[in-house]
């Protein structure tokens, strides 16, 4: 991601990855990429299967820089669109986002109980082009979600629906060290 002037990502970074770092601008060595560096870990020898998880026309899945220097097993993924989409409120979102990142998730985590897909509410986002969050759920938080009435953090809701529960986060932002606090919420 580049650096805006607080030493903070650009709330356009994931738009300059897509832009700049993918096919057919760039067909390999992602991390030479300047947009990259934070996905990189700032390593620009990562491979770069590491740093990009899935690609295909419409969608990419990319490492987040919050899984650097975390312990092994922390699992922090983006499913992001190809194409310039601000959030979740964009009419032109793609559906097919949802199982994208589902399928992406399956790959880098052990169970499908344990994978959350989470996306910010224009309130709690740092940037300007729709990502979806892809994370470890800690076992308690799978119980918890499973039950009739969850007990969550304040600011975050769950919404149960006949397929599952959908659960959002009003006025909070997922911070790195947060994430690495609660390591695989």
């Amino acid at each position: 991601m580049i650096a805006a002037q607080q030493g903070r990502p650009s709330s356009d970074a994931l738009w300059r990855i897509i832009e700049s770092c993918l096919p057919p601008e760039n067909t390999g060595n992602y991390c030479k990429c300047p947009a990259f560096i934070l996905s990189c870990c700032h390593d620009r020898c990562e491979p770069d299967q590491a740093v990009v998880w899935a690609l295909t026309p419409s969608f990419v899945a990319i490492r987040n820089s919050y899984s650097c220097g975390c312990e092994p097993g922390f699992v922090a993924g983006l499913a992001l669109p190809r194409q310039r989409l601000t959030g979740l409120e964009d009419p032109s979102r793609p559906d097919a986002i949802w199982p994208f990142a589902w399928t992406v998730a399956k790959v880098h985590l052990p169970s499908e109980d344990s994978i959350a897909l989470l996306i910010n509410p224009p309130s709690a986002r740092s940037q300007n082009q729709l990502h979806v969050h892809i994370l470890q759920l800690r076992p308690a938080w799978r119980t918890a979600l499973d039950t009739d009435t969850p007990v969550l953090p304040e600011g975050v809701a769950a919404i149960k629906l006949s397929h599952g529960t959908v659960t959002t986060a009003e006025h909070v932002r997922i911070r790195a060290g947060w994430l690495v606090e609660t390591q695989n919420w």
